[in-house]
C-alpha cells in the first residue's frame, strides 16, 4: 500500500530482486511518477537537457531517478548515477519485463543457480 514517506516521496512496497511484484510495482512507480509530474523526464518525452530552465529540468531527473531507486530491494544494481532518470526506467524494464532478451537471460541464469536444498520427509 502506497504512503507518503520523508520529502514527499511515495513509498510503494520495493521492487523485489526476485520480480515476483514487477507488474504491480511498475504500474504504482508509474502512477506516482505521473502524479509527481516526473513521468516526463522518466519516459524519455523529456529527456534532452531544455536551454531555459536547465536547473529545473535537473531536480525533475533527481527527484524521479530518487524515487525510483528508494523503491527498489537492496541486492537490485540499479545504475543511480546517472544524469537520465530515463535511462534507470529503461534498465529496470530491460532487467525485469521477461519479454526482454536480457530478462530472459537473467531469469535463465537465476533457474541455473537454483540450488536443491536437502529436506527431511515427513512421514506418519
Amino acid at each position: 500500500m502506497p504512503t507518503t514517506g520523508q520529502q514527499g516521496f511515495v513509498q510503494i512496497d520495493k521492487l523485489k530482486k526476485d520480480a515476483s511484484n514487477w507488474a504491480t510495482w511498475k504500474q504504482q512507480m508509474t502512477v506516482t511518477l505521473m502524479g509527481r509530474s516526473l513521468w516526463d523526464v522518466t519516459a524519455g518525452d523529456d529527456i534532452e537537457p531544455p536551454t531555459v530552465g536547465l536547473a529545473k529540468w535537473k531536480e525533475k531527473v533527481q527527484k524521479a531517478v530518487m524515487q525510483i531507486v528508494l523503491c527498489v530491494e537492496d541486492g537490485c544494481t540499479v545504475d543511480a548515477d546517472t544524469e537520465r532518470a530515463s535511462y534507470v526506467w529503461d534498465y529496470l524494464i530491460e532487467r525485469f519485463q521477461t519479454t526482454s532478451m536480457l530478462g530472459k537471460t537473467l531469469l535463465k541464469q537465476d533457474l541455473t543457480n537454483t540450488r536443491y536444498e536437502d529436506t527431511i520427509l515427513m512421514t506418519d
